[in-house]
């Protein structure tokens, strides 16, 4: 009784508030979920199926020798339905989607990241007065739904950000670079010796942020680091 109740709540809740697709915006139908079916086949999945034998590995390994390796679920593209799930979850509140996310790239890497036997997910964080005007960090919120149903470890107050710096996207490689030296901080290095970790990012762009969180993680003595995104640019 209870489970036909909850159905029927639902049914109704989806009539006055119906979900939409995140490209189009048009109403999506019963089994459709944050795409329509016509948005969903025009998505750009990278479809890796290696974590080391892949274009986003090559990109990142030269400026992080000894990355273990590299994974992102869609090539970004502006105008785009990827676009549109980025910005929703980093500019209109929208918390649940990036969690919805981490779930679908558990769906699509949950055997092989079996594999990588992982110890601790590590979301790329927030400065924390960033954190408090968003009201969530948008890297965590997709690595709480990539672990959703599993034994992984989700690590929210070690690695920490202590300087506060302006939005990247328009700016060159160098300056990012150099933006990104001493913004982070591992507040406990020990807790990370000898274990594997997982560094979740929204999108990859040049690598800098990653690559300042890598450099701090091989001080502390790590076994090994994994990067995972939503998309690459």
């Amino acid at each position: 009784m209870k489970k036909v109740l909850k159905e029927f709540w639902i049914g109704f809740l989806s009539l006055i508030y119906p979900e939409v697709c995140i490209a189009c915006r048009d109403i999506l139908f019963r089994g459709e979920k944050i795409f329509c079916t016509d948005c969903l086949l025009d998505l750009p999945f990278l479809n890796f199926s290696d974590w080391k034998e892949n274009a986003l590995y090559t990109q990142l390994e030269w400026r992080m020798p000894g990355l273990a390796g590299a994974n992102s679920f869609f090539q970004f593209r502006k105008k785009s339905g990827v676009q549109h799930i980025l910005h929703a979850i980093k500019y209109e509140n929208q918390p649940d989607l990036a969690y919805k996310m981490g779930n679908w790239m558990y769906t699509k890497w949950g055997e092989q990241m079996k594999e990588l036997r992982i110890d601790f997910v590590v979301p790329v964080p927030l400065h924390a007065a960033r954190k408090r005007q968003r009201g969530y960090n948008q890297s965590e919120e997709i690595a709480k739904g990539l672990i959703e149903n599993t034994s992984l470890k989700i690590s929210v107050n070690n690695l920490v950000r202590i300087k506060k710096t302006k939005t990247q996207t328009k700016q060159k490689r160098m300056q990012r670079w150099l933006n990104m030296q001493t913004v982070f901080h591992l507040k406990h290095p020990n807790e990370f010796a000898n274990k594997n970790i997982l560094l979740i990012d929204d999108v990859i762009t040049t690598g800098a942020t990653l690559e300042s969180c890598y450099e701090l993680l091989n001080k502390a003595g790590v076994a090994s680091v994994y990067v995972a995104s939503i998309a690459k640019a």
